[in-house]
């Protein structure tokens, strides 16, 4: 299991958050497993579905870490501002 590869970056609205502050802001919402983490860079350093379903799958989860996407998805969604 490896970090999400540095490419990976979150856009915050013109502005793009590099990979070391995505890691950060995973961890502010306690994705306390790598695995978790990994999911959240993926998703959140998507330009969009498509990019996010791209990247989750080139992830190559297994068992219990695919259950993960939906509930990190979930939460991400639960975090947003409205």
């Amino acid at each position: 299991e490896g970090a999400a590869p540095a490419h990976y970056k979150f856009r915050e609205g013109a502005e793009q958050v590099p990979k070391r502050d995505l890691m950060k802001l995973a961890q502010r919402q306690r994705m306390n497993t790598e695995g978790r983490r990994r999911i959240f860079c993926a998703i959140m350093g998507s330009e969009d579905h498509l990019d996010a379903f791209e990247k989750v799958l080139g992830l190559g989860l297994k068992g219990a870490q695919e259950r993960d996407v939906t509930r990190i998805l979930v939460d991400c969604c639960l975090q947003e501002k409205a």
